[in-house]
């Protein structure tokens, strides 16, 4: 039986309402009296993807895309499904298919784009973004793709130049607003920022961009401004300005209310974020401590390259790595490696299948790492998360520097509480007692590490270098064989609202005797 112009309106009704989980039963109901309507599957998709079902939405655009392989909706579909599940590579195909047959359609060079960014593949990207802006230059979406791409880049002239048309258009003053911001221009910034709000007032990353190029005075009128609009927010805008405003309300010293805002946008990401296994965390240090062993790295690192000498940063995430890194990446003879974060992603493959590492194929990876390093020795990889895997580090570089950034426990914990932190790959950071038990375990870890190479390390105290900054970052050049240069103390930035972890020692209780559980006690 055909469908019906009724059924199709009644379907397009409940989209509209935004009864998704009406219209998923809606059609299917159709589906099985009409299984070829291409239509049918990219609705649902759309509605399952609304309700949080991405794989179950991805299935649905494909049904779809394999009927209609011309239907541009589905094709756009499929890729953002694609794409948000992770599976960048499977998104590439579908719009390189479409391109051969509209080689100049904006949109799916958008999508191109897009695509090639998650890879990292910037000039293929960036020249993707060109195409779609040549291809529909009145169109904002593939400017700001292009100046995006070029902030990535480093290219934040030519960036700012790309958005230069594109005033009355809030995502790039909010492009604008982050470039200026990483200039260093916290005026400038803010105006970009406000800008965007005027022009979008729902806009929540507005928010966080005053947030963080502001300090906010207890008089400041945005306070009141702010706490209307949380007011008015519902759902995941609710969760984020939370954050913000507990932000501007540390700023102001309106210490008293902070918590409470913390805590229930925390309770939020709690039930987002997958459960945190405190034994499986144990149990997984167990596996990476026996396959780095003392032996094991000696054997291998014979085909490791010697040649070399990166610099890793490790500790816990946050405002002290952060800062750290910063003032490291600001060296002229210190470059960033081009495959930031790499080593956690071997390290993971390593312990899924510890017989993969073999002599060559410690060569192999040390020398795919090091690509470049002729031309800047002193490569950098500044993620955190290096610190399980300093073991596989030395391995692979056997003369590599391993900067570990400490702080105090509880300012570390008001640090990472503050922030809304991804629950991939932080599930721990959204609960003080999780955060506690985290901290402890890497804490052993390292000590593990430094135990058994201690030459290799060098510590950085984040509390040291924010009291006398100068003699702080001389040590760690010289630690590191080089000459202190200007531009690292230039890198530092102003410290931010949640320094002083005293102001709210009360409430990191529950930190506090976690640690003590942990035989961390503070």
């Amino acid at each position: 039986m055909a469908l019906t112009e009724s059924e199709l309106n009644d379907l397009q009704s409940l989209m509209q309402d935004e009864r998704f989980d009406d219209a998923i039963v809606a059609a299917r109901g159709m589906l099985r009296r009409n299984a070829d309507v291409p239509l049918l599957y990219n609705v649902m998709g759309v509605a399952m993807m609304q309700t949080g079902r991405p794989d179950d939405a991805t299935r649905a655009f494909q049904r779809a895309h394999a009927m209609a392989p011309d239907y541009t909706e589905v094709t756009h579909n499929l890729v953002a499904a694609l794409i948000g599940t992770g599976r960048v590579a499977e998104a590439e195909a579908p719009i390189r298919a479409a391109l051969r047959d509209r080689p100049g359609d904006p949109s799916l060079l958008r999508n191109l784009a897009s695509a090639l960014v998650l890879k990292a593949d910037w000039p293929a990207a960036q020249e993707a973004a060109k195409q779609a802006m040549i291809a529909e230059p009145g169109h904002p979406a593939a400017r700001v793709m292009l100046a995006s791409i070029q902030r990535e880049q480093g290219q934040l002239t030519e960036a700012l130049e790309t958005l230069a048309p594109l005033a009355d258009v809030a995502e790039a003053q909010l492009v604008r607003g982050e470039i200026l911001a990483a200039q260093g221009e916290p005026g400038a910034a803010r105006a970009a920022f406000e800008a965007a709000l005027a022009l979008d007032p729902a806009e929540v990353a507005a928010w966080e961009g005053i947030a963080a190029v502001t300090t906010f005075a207890p008089d400041d009128p945005r306070l009141d401004r702010l706490r209307a609009a949380l007011d008015a927010a519902s759902g995941e805008a609710r969760t984020r300005l939370s954050f913000v405003l507990a932000r501007a309300l540390a700023d102001s010293g309106a210490d008293a209310q902070v918590f409470a805002l913390l805590d229930t946008a925390q309770a939020v990401r709690r039930q987002q974020a997958p459960a945190y296994s405190h034994a499986q965390r144990r149990k997984e240090i167990g596996r990476i401590r026996t396959l780095f062993g003392p032996e094991q790295v000696a054997a291998l690192s014979a085909q490791g390259r010697t040649d070399v000498q990166p610099v890793f940063l490790i500790g816990m995430p946050g405002t002290a790595a952060e800062t750290v890194a910063r003032a490291l990446a600001a060296h002229p003879q210190i470059h960033a490696t081009d495959a930031p974060g790499a080593i956690p992603g071997l390290g993971r493959a390593v312990l899924a299948a510890p017989r993969v590492m073999t002599p060559d194929w410690v060569a192999a990876r040390a020398g795919a790492l090091a690509s470049g390093a002729s031309d800047a020795p002193r490569l950098f990889d500044p993620t955190p998360a290096n610190a399980d895997w300093a073991g596989l580090i030395l391995t692979l570089f056997p003369k590599a520097r391993i900067v570990h950034v400490t702080r105090d426990p509880r300012a570390t914990a008001l640090d990472l509480y503050a922030q809304d932190m991804p629950a991939e790959p932080f599930p721990w950071a959204h609960d003080l007692e999780d955060i506690a038990s985290y901290h402890a375990q890497l804490d052993a870890l390292i000590e593990h590490w430094q135990a058994q190479f201690p030459d290799a390390f060098v510590t950085c105290r984040y509390e040291g270098l924010r009291a006398d900054p100068d003699p702080q970052l001389r040590a760690l050049a010289e630690a590191l064989g080089l000459a202190p240069h200007p531009a690292m103390m230039e890198a530092l930035d102003a410290p931010g609202a949640f320094e002083d972890w005293t102001r709210h020692e009360d409430a990191l209780a529950p930190f506090i005797r976690a640690m003590a559980r942990q035989d961390r006690p503070l």
